[in-house]
């Protein structure tokens, strides 16, 4: 069994798939983490996590490249 200590209290996983999971935090933000495995066969929690959270006004798209991946927040 691999353990993965990620949750706090009141926190919910709230969907899983390949490499990929998402945990609604307590106070109504999701987290979405990727999963990575290592040249030892050993989980990692890849650095650059995505956080969905409430927006502020009017929602706005921002975009950006890095190693010809395109991000975006909205």
């Amino acid at each position: 069994m691999i353990r993965i200590e990620l949750l706090d209290k009141d926190d919910e996983v709230i969907g899983f798939s390949e490499n990929k999971l998402a945990i609604k935090k307590k106070n109504g933000e999701v987290e979405v983490y990727i999963i990575e495995i290592d040249s030892n066969n050993f989980p990692r929690i890849n650095n650059e996590h995505l956080l969905i959270t409430f927006k502020k006004g009017k929602g706005k798209v921002i975009s950006q490249k890095k190693n010809n991946v395109e991000r975006g927040t909205f």
